[in-house]
């Protein structure tokens, strides 16, 4: 009888399993690692990527910051730049206004009718009272209903109750009083009689350079043998009236046009 012993054989084939385990568990773990390490370096581009997005971004947003402080500047300097320029224009005007008015009491001062025998210009302060003007409620919708002789009746008198309410409750509104600086022009005269005075007033208000024109004084004068009308005239002169009148015409023929 013949015995065969194959206890060695399956401690080499169990030997072989277990090797063949670790094998594949070892190749697993390396492609495991390998996968990890490609994993890594495929995020350390796209961090690299966006880090230099982000550097462009900052940079871009500094050229910006830039952009706007030089437009910031240059609208500054564009201000000041126009602000000296209307404060040019207005000595410009002013300067030749001295002649403009001149030529305006020359051609308005009727020959032979009047005669002015003294012209004085002098700045004066003056105080100008501007009414202040409350704010207006908002309007609010009325809710439509169907209107009765009642009901009309009852709303007609709650307005009045209201309106009574109100006038007692609102406190009057103050008028501010602001001061300013003006060029008055006296003009001292003899004229024929009142008429012709009355109709230099209203050829004087009629002026481009003139307003606020009031009559001071008017009393009986005798020179020679002829009865005259002495009389002293004040107004204001606006040398940048003309300039706005002007400004108004241009403005109005493009609109017609």
């Amino acid at each position: 009888m013949i015995r065969i012993n194959l206890l060695p054989v399956r401690a080499f084939k169990r030997k072989e399993n277990v090797r063949l385990q670790v094998s594949i568990f070892f190749i697993i773990l390396v492609g495991l690692i390998a996968a990890l390490i490609l994993v890594r370096f495929d995020k350390a581009n796209q961090v690299d990527e966006l880090l230099l997005e982000k550097q462009k971004l900052i940079k871009r947003w500094e050229a910006q910051q830039k952009a706007l402080e030089v437009l910031a500047i240059e609208k500054q300097t564009m201000a000041l730049l126009n602000k000296r320029i209307s404060i040019i224009i207005d000595l410009i005007k002013q300067r030749s206004g001295p002649v403009q008015l001149l030529d305006e009491l020359i051609k308005r001062t009727p020959h032979g009718e009047i005669w002015l025998t003294e012209l004085v210009q002098q700045t004066e302060t003056i105080k100008e009272t501007v009414p202040v003007v409350p704010p207006k409620p908002p309007a609010r919708r009325p809710a439509v209903k169907r209107i009765t002789p009642q009901t009309r009746k009852a709303a007609v008198k709650q307005q009045i109750i209201t309106a009574i309410r109100t006038k007692r409750q609102a406190p009057a509104a103050q008028p501010k009083v602001e001061t300013k600086e003006v060029q008055v022009l006296t003009l001292k005269g003899i004229a024929k009689n009142n008429q012709f005075i009355a109709q230099y007033i209203n050829s004087l208000e009629n002026s481009a350079l003139i307003e606020n024109v009031k009559l001071v004084n008017s009393r009986e004068t005798k020179i020679g043998n002829q009865r005259l009308k002495q009389f002293i005239i004040k107004c204001v002169v606006n040398y940048l009236k003309s300039g706005q009148k002007a400004q108004k015409e241009t403005t109005s023929n493009l609109a017609r046009r």
